[in-house]
């Protein structure tokens, strides 16, 4: 069994870039609060996860780095120039030539899985174009797919384990999973994909008007922390 070698991150949360190397036996993270050590846990975790369920659950705005969406956002606002989220865990040779390729940040042969959120540019080109033409500070989230792949560019499943992985977490905890996951199918089933992504990029951005409108003074009170909603639609 393959063992971790290496984490390298692009644009996810927090970290615009991240190249960080891990040892054989056993590794800690030590750091203080927001430097990061929960963000990088959650990274191995979806990518070793492959589950675009979770990924969708927790939604793109949260895990694609703020920082990247502002520099777009201060610039052409092109299509083409929208960030990509990368997270790539390189892994001990194993032997086994469906890990194996260069499709990595670092551009090296390894054996490795990536995990890669992008604007979908080429189903919801219109759309995206039409989200990028309002207004100024609207940015289309709800285009944007993951795709899970090895380092060879082939697709993996979960079901296919490279590795065994346990993240022990007591916040994913939630009495209402069921109902949540009854309601979000009922919704996936009646309502077409591109009304939902035009329904939950105008949910965001009542979100970002009531934070404006209601909650600017507050925060302009305040140095170190800032309020906003992070509450989702129980659909989306």
């Amino acid at each position: 069994m393959p063992l971790i070698s290496r984490l390298m991150l692009q644009n996810f949360k927090k970290f615009t870039e991240l190249d960080l190397r891990f040892t054989h036996d056993r590794n800690i993270l030590v750091g203080d609060n927001e430097s990061g050590k929960s963000t990088i846990l959650l990274a191995l975790d979806l990518v070793l996860s492959d589950s675009r369920h979770r990924v969708e659950a927790l939604g793109v705005e949260p895990l694609l780095s703020q920082s990247a969406v502002r520099q777009f956002q201060e610039g052409e606002r092109r299509a083409d120039q929208l960030p990509v989220l990368t997270a790539d865990v390189f892994l001990s040779n194993g032997g086994d030539p469906d890990l194996n390729g260069r499709q990595n940040l670092a551009g090296i042969n390894a054996d490795g899985l990536r995990m890669r959120i992008a604007p979908m540019t080429e189903e919801y080109g219109q759309d995206i174009h039409n989200v990028l033409q309002q207004d100024p500070d609207n940015f289309p989230y709800e285009n944007y797919s993951v795709r899970f792949s090895t380092f060879s560019g082939g697709h993996f499943a979960s079901f296919r384990r490279y590795l065994r992985h346990l993240l022990l977490d007591s916040a994913r905890i939630d009495n209402e999973h069921a109902a949540q996951e009854y309601t979000r199918t009922v919704y996936s089933v009646n309502v077409p994909v591109a009304d939902r992504y035009r329904l939950e990029n105008s949910y965001r951005q009542q979100k970002m008007h009531f934070c404006t409108r209601h909650l600017s003074a507050i925060n302009d009170t305040l140095e170190t922390y800032q309020f906003g909603v992070r509450v989702m639609l129980p659909t989306c």
